[in-house]
């Protein structure tokens, strides 16, 4: 048995939860996703369980804490005020059982195309980073240290990925020292085999907002008939849907130009080829409302500003409407697209399409039922009589026009005063009167 630790028991730095709300890191938006999605998929890799270190106070919300029982992750909270080692210390002790093995992967970090990671290793990167909290100065036996703030690395970078085999002397190290890099220093002593792990995988640092657009240009989202690339500051996007790329590009191209600042700047169209055409443009450092609405922590005052503008964006789109506009464009934009896509993805996945469904049952009710609205009479009276037969004794019948002069006449005795000699029926109290009372409604006209 192993267990894998997502260190995530702080709050994301000021600078975004300016942007994000406040969040553990593990909880960041991440390809239409939280972040420790990803990261208990890569953990799974090399452990059996999965343990995630989160702030005492924080709330996990319904569908998250959903989520997480799914994935089978098991919570460790972690008081205000402690430092990174000693939250992993707490996790760790809650968490190891005897002397088996220990992955612990930072909160906000996440590794792509990792596929193995061996047992008693740090992962090191030699990236340029603007961010280096500490770098390996010696590989063998391993020593780490901190990174003065400002400062530049020149070594190889710790990216945030560890491995022991021995999970307790780890944590007698970090009981000793309350210090991670000086733990990860006695650990290497103790075990000659520790050792660092260059270019694992693709590091995607999340820790601080530019190094998080960074990584999200390699967590594209699209849809299955788009294709999007991201390089050098320039998005690219193809799909073999030839005329929806030539419309879109059709509209940058015409878009007016008190409207451009609105837009990502367009860079103009790619070079058809077979995989279809497309177009590119400049990528914006910038979060969809779609991940802040979901994913986010943002109080109401800040989305009453975001809707605010958007109610402005739009005002002034509306005031760009082109001449010769149709209402049947409109009709085929929201509605036809959105029946072809969803006819192609019940033809993709082999399902029925509400479509198909809706076809079926116009040709039954054409064949099998009148259209002049009695058999729609007939269809409720037949659920009213079966839904009250539960309710009525053996004795008491449903038939319907008998129960209906009774019910009037009790209406007139009533009307009289001459209510108290009347017999009640079972249909006018008790469980079947809201049944008798839908059935007058109905009987009258109005329930049609």
């Amino acid at each position: 048995m192993s267990v894998g630790i997502i260190a995530s028991a702080a709050y994301i730095n000021p600078e975004m939860a300016v942007e994000f709300g406040r969040l553990p890191p593990a909880f960041l938006p991440a390809g239409n996703a939280r972040l420790f999605v990803r990261q208990v998929e890569l953990l799974r890799r090399f452990v059996d369980r999965v343990v995630l270190t989160l702030p005492e106070n924080f709330r996990i919300a319904p569908r998250d804490g959903r989520l997480l029982d799914s994935l089978a992750v098991k919570i460790v909270r972690i008081a205000d005020g402690l430092n990174l080692a000693e939250s992993i210390m707490l996790a760790l002790i809650q968490s190891v059982e005897g002397e088996e093995p220990v992955v612990l992967l930072h909160g906000d970090t996440l590794f792509v195309g990792l596929e193995s990671f061996p047992c008693d290793a740090l992962s090191v990167h030699a990236e340029d980073h603007p961010y280096p909290w500490a770098v390996l100065q010696n590989a063998a036996p391993v020593f780490v240290a901190p990174v003065a703030e400002g400062a530049c690395a020149e070594q190889p970078i710790i990216s945030g990925l560890f491995s022991f085999s021995r999970g307790v002397d780890f944590l007698r190290g970090l009981a000793r020292t309350r210090d991670l890099l000086s733990a990860l220093n006695d650990y290497a002593a103790f075990v000659p085999s520790f050792r660092a792990v260059e270019n694992c995988g693709l590091w995607l640092d999340l820790g601080h907002l530019n190094t998080y657009y960074e990584s999200r240009r390699t967590l594209t989202t699209e849809r299955a008939f788009n294709s999007i690339s991201i390089s050098r500051g320039v998005v690219r996007k193809t799909s073999d849907q030839r005329e929806k790329m030539e419309a879109e590009a059709a509209w940058f191209e015409e878009l007016p130009v008190q409207l451009k600042p609105y837009v990502p700047t367009y860079l103009g169209r790619l070079e058809a080829s077979k995989r279809g055409a497309g177009y590119s443009l400049s990528y914006e450092y910038l979060c969809p409302l779609n991940d802040l609405f979901v994913f986010g922590a943002l109080p109401a005052a800040i989305w009453r500003r975001i809707l605010a503008s958007c109610n402005e964006v739009l005002q002034r789109f509306r005031l760009a409407k082109p001449d010769g506009v149709r209402d049947a464009w409109f009709t085929h934009l929201y509605n036809g697209k959105a029946v072809a896509r969803f006819e192609s993805f019940a033809q993709s996945a082999g399902i029925d399409s509400p479509l198909d469904r809706q076809r079926r049952t116009a040709a039954f009710t054409s064949r099998h039922h009148r259209t002049d609205g009695r058999n729609h009479r007939t269809a409720a009276a037949g659920r009213f009589r079966n839904s009250a037969r539960r309710f009525l004794p053996e004795q008491y019948p449903v038939r319907f026009p008998s129960w209906r002069r009774e019910a009037g006449r009790s209406a007139r005795l009533h009307r009289t005063g001459q209510a108290g000699t009347v017999r009640r029926h079972p249909l006018r109290c008790g469980k079947a009167a809201p049944f008798a009372r839908r059935w007058l409604r109905y009987d009258r006209g109005r329930l049609l």
